[in-house]
C-alpha cells in the first residue's frame, strides 16, 4: 500500500521541528540524526535544505577551492535551476553574480 503524503512528510522530516540551516539559501529544516552522523560519506542534507541547494553548494565549493575554473562553475551553474537570486544568502548571491558576470 503506498504510504500517504502526511507519512511521506514525516519520514522525510517535514513534519518535525527544523535543527539545521541550508548553507546557500538560509532556510531552517530538519535533518535526522542519521544523516548527522555519518562519517564515511558526506549526506547533502548536512548542508543543504533541497538538492538544488547542494547542486549550487558543490558548485561554489569547486570553484572557491580551486578544483574547477570560473568557466567551469558558469556551466554547471547554468545547467541548475537556480531561480530567483533573492531567495539565496547575500554571500552566496555575491558568488553566482561574480562566477556567471
Amino acid at each position: 500500500m503506498p504510504e500517504t503524503r502526511e507519512k511521506q512528510k514525516e519520514s522525510l522530516g517535514e513534519e518535525k521541528e527544523p535543527n539545521a540551516q541550508c548553507i546557500i539559501c538560509g532556510k531552517r529544516y530538519h535533518i535526522c540524526n542519521d544523516c548527522k552522523n555519518i562519517k564515511s560519506a558526506f549526506p547533502w542534507r548536512t548542508v543543504a535544505d533541497t538538492v538544488t541547494c547542494y547542486k549550487i553548494f558543490m558548485a561554489l565549493k569547486q570553484y572557491l577551492d580551486g578544483d574547477i575554473s570560473k568557466e567551469e562553475a558558469k556551466d554547471i551553474l547554468s545547467n541548475i535551476n537556480i531561480g530567483s537570486l533573492d531567495s539565496y544568502t547575500d554571500w552566496v548571491q555575491f558568488q553566482i553574480k561574480r562566477i556567471m558576470g
